[in-house]
């Protein structure tokens, strides 16, 4: 029966919807799209089948048109020579965080479908807000959307399913639980009008219907395998989306370009982060990458099943996890972290760039923190006694070695799956602390680097208090965070493009003027930091965020600086440099890490995961 006829036939057609009031209408109208025509995706993702170009114009086109979806990618069509250049208009089918609701453009006539199947979805899975289920409700959001808007559906036909491997996948119960609920959903709902039953009992008059309704199997392995999780101006989690041009775009540990809010909160846009040179590839990150290769590698395997060949993965050297030379700072032959897991006898390497050789003690102090990190993170769920004593150290490091030898596999994917809810108790704040030093001051193994990189950002958010020692503590914790972590851990330059990673600086550097009260200085061991050197230092990181959502909270900063320099007021002692670049070193001193910098009279410099020297500030 021809689709026309079928609409005429239960009046669903815009013409006879157009005199129902407004309920009605949308119940009817989601009923005529139920009707359309879906496409069945092949299981086979080798399958080729033609490609719907919504995406190819002046500045980017798809290739590997005529290829498996798989084999296609992004590239420039021109040069883009500035690093935040507009590169394309991204607009996903987007489910906001509960807390971020505000941050997404609304699309009318989706919500009102939305509404008509609100009562269904609530009955069939009543816990989806408690559980903060969003995929299952992008899943619901991309549907109705697919099926009323034409271009969208063409482009999301584009798109692989991966539907082989999710079948063969842990993740294959949560399909299955996810079909069957969207199918109870649908089918009550046409059970609730008598238009509805007739349409159910004409068997293939609803296409996502055929093949026991097949189509949502698939559509719900197209969310899975092409959604992304969105970040505001700061970089945060606001949301998860699918956007199908933006699918297209192929991974890459090292990506050149980076999906943004829009100023306005309008949309997004896709920008390059380095300039990029006409007929290059346009990539993304799919995960976070400051993991050593093995770790990535699983990473992407598990969830998006292809292993990446990216110019970082094809690598010898690691640079997520790989040792330097504390003499000239050049990468040192490393073994692969595997190997590092399952044997101790390893050498202290010679540095090829200067010839000098690693001393034994740095070596192997180094390597015994590393361990005791790793077993922290892998062992992170289990409850220990006196967790804080040398005791605890050597117990945790036999662990895991135990562990690598017995199951090395398990010891792998733990340290990856316990690395997203890594922390630690407060009661190791002060043995954890000195072994971060330790580390820095060996200088051997950077911190940005795998463990490190988690046990820093862990320990930063422990030990809440107003004891100006311990609030001095979490303040060199977060300039590490930020500036030996953050900033040469991002290859792609996307979180130094704004500066909002210093707002949180600012802040701690906030919170110790305002405890102080009458004193001019806080200690830690036996070094002293002056607070008027400090609350210098404090303005100066506030002005270098740059994001326009931060403009009045940075004004209301800058403000309760003016006043704090008045309390604590500070002379330049060495003329041959600005009072700021003085303050920065005596704060840098003062944390134990002034040896990792590069400094001129003009600038601060630092060695990024690549072992390049980039600016970090400009005086």
């Amino acid at each position: 029966m021809e689709l026309e006829n079928v609409l005429k036939r239960f009046k669903l057609t815009e013409q006879d919807l157009a005199i129902l009031e407004s309920k009605v209408y949308w119940e009817r109208k989601l009923i005529a799209l139920l009707l359309q025509y879906v496409y069945i995706f092949p299981n086979d993702e080798n399958s080729k089948r033609e490609f719907n170009d919504c995406v190819s114009n002046e500045k980017v086109q798809v290739t590997g048109k005529y290829l498996t979806p798989g084999k296609r990618g992004v590239v420039a069509c021109k040069d883009f020579k500035q690093p935040g250049e507009v590169i394309m208009e991204i607009n996903p089918v987007a489910v906001p965080s509960s807390d971020s609701i505000d941050c997404f453009t609304k699309n009318y006539q989706i919500e009102e479908l939305e509404k008509v199947l609100e009562p269904y979805i609530n009955k069939v899975h009543p816990g989806r807000k408690e559980e903060d289920d969003i995929t299952f409700q992008l899943v619901i959001r991309v549907y109705l959307t697919y099926l009323y808007d034409p271009h969208y559906k063409a482009r999301v036909d584009n798109l692989c399913t991966h539907q082989h491997e999710q079948r063969l996948d842990p993740i294959r119960e949560y399909i299955t639980l996810s079909q069957s609920r969207l199918v109870q959903i649908l089918t009550d709902f046409l059970n609730s009008s008598t238009i509805g039953k007739s349409v159910l009992k004409e068997k293939s008059l609803i296409h996502s219907q055929r093949k026991g309704w097949k189509f949502l199997e698939a559509l719900i392995c197209v969310v899975l395998i092409n959604h992304n999780i969105l970040l505001d101006q700061d970089n945060e989690p606001i949301g998860i989306g699918l956007d199908p041009d933006f699918s297209l775009i192929n991974h890459s540990c090292a990506p050149n370009c980076i999906l943004k809010h829009k100023q306005n909160w309008s949309g997004f846009e896709l920008v390059n982060t380095v300039p990029i040179v006409k007929n290059s590839e346009l990539t993304v990150t799919y995960i976070d990458t400051c993991f050593p290769k093995e770790l990535r590698m699983l990473d992407l395997r598990s969830r998006y099943f292809f292993n990446c060949k990216c110019e970082l993965c094809s690598k010898q050297e690691d640079p997520y996890f790989s040792y330097c030379c504390p003499y000239c700072h050049g990468a040192l032959k490393t073994v692969p972290f595997v190997q590092f897991l399952i044997n101790n006898n390893y050498p202290p390497p010679t540095c090829l760039s200067c010839s000098k050789t690693i001393s034994s003690v740095s070596y192997n102090n180094t390597n015994y923190i590393i361990k005791f990190f790793l077993a922290s993170i892998l062992f992170c769920h289990r409850k220990f006694v006196n967790a804080d004593s040398p005791e605890h150290i050597l117990f945790l490091t036999k662990e895991l070695e135990m562990n690598c030898k017995a199951k090395l596999k398990d010891v792998i994917e733990g340290l990856l799956l316990n690395s997203d809810d890594f922390t630690l108790e407060d009661s190791q704040f002060n043995i954890v602390y000195r072994l971060i030093n330790e580390i820095i001051q060996y200088n051997v193994f950077p911190v940005y680097a795998f463990p490190m990189n988690r046990i820093i950002g862990s320990l930063d958010e422990t030990k809440e208090t107003k004891e100006l020692t311990i609030l001095g503590m979490r303040l060199n914790l977060g300039l590490i965070n930020t500036l030996l972590v953050t900033i040469p851990s991002d290859l792609s330059h996307q979180e130094s493009q704004n500066g909002s990673m210093f707002l949180e600086l600012a802040g701690k550097v906030l919170h110790i003027l305002s405890v102080a009260n009458d004193v001019n200085y806080y200690s830690i061991g036996d070094r002293r930091m002056d607070l008027g050197v400090l609350c210098l230092c404090g303005e100066f990181f506030t002005r270098q965020v740059g994001v326009k959502s931060k403009e009045l909270i940075v004004q209301q900063y800058l403000e309760v600086y003016q006043e704090f320099s008045k309390k604590w007021p500070i002379e330049n002692p060495e003329p041959q440099v600005s009072l700021t670049h003085y303050c920065l070193r005596q704060l840098f001193e003062f944390a134990n890490i002034s040896h990792l910098f590069i400094e001129t009279t003009t600038e601060f410099r630092l060695y990024n995961a690549k072992r390049e020297v980039i600016p970090l500030f400009y005086i």
